[in-house]
């Protein structure tokens, strides 16, 4: 007659068989299949977690740079509020990456992705689409009229303001 024993401590997977003086060890299809359940719907509710996350963050940045735009301009472009989204998503992942760093190199950091995101943009909808959201090319110093070192210093004093408001997301949203 064969008799089950109790699975060796070695793993979760593992079942054991005895038999006429010979030890079977065994992988339990049952066992890793409700393993591999479990470890995907974590991953799953994870990946939603992260989803909604940065989701939140980009439609904050999004309407929150639009509104400044608007502000400062007069009137905002479509293309800016997604930019506006993208650069508040960057906010958060230096944010998080760099808790522990001072608030000067984190804005330092996020002056210059968004820096890089409006070149990016400046590219496609200003000289590739021929769209003219704007142009710096009038101001010293531009890039292709794109971007310039004022600019960037004035999303320095933006990142500033709203870094700590990134991590207090960051924090509640973690």
């Amino acid at each position: 007659a064969h008799k089950k024993y109790a699975p060796p401590k070695v793993s979760n997977f593992w079942g054991a068989y005895h038999s006429r003086g010979w030890s079977v060890l065994f992988v339990s299809k049952s066992k890793i299949r409700k393993y591999y359940q479990k470890k995907r719907f974590s991953e799953d509710s994870m990946k939603y977690k992260r989803i909604k996350k940065y989701g939140l963050f980009f439609l904050l940045g999004a309407v929150g740079y639009g509104a400044i735009e608007t502000i400062w301009r007069g009137y905002t472009h479509w293309s800016m509020m997604i930019a506006g989204g993208i650069c508040f998503i960057i906010f958060s992942l230096v944010a998080e990456r760099f808790q522990g760093g001072s608030i000067f190199m984190k804005a330092a950091i996020c002056a210059f992705g968004v820096t890089a995101v409006e070149f990016i943009f400046g590219v496609i909808f200003n000289i590739w689409l021929g769209m003219g959201v704007w142009d710096y090319s009038h101001l010293p110093y531009n890039l292709l009229g794109q971007i310039c070192p004022m600019f960037t210093l004035l999303w320095a004093g933006i990142a500033i303001a709203f870094l700590p408001f990134a991590e207090v997301l960051n924090r509640d949203y973690a």
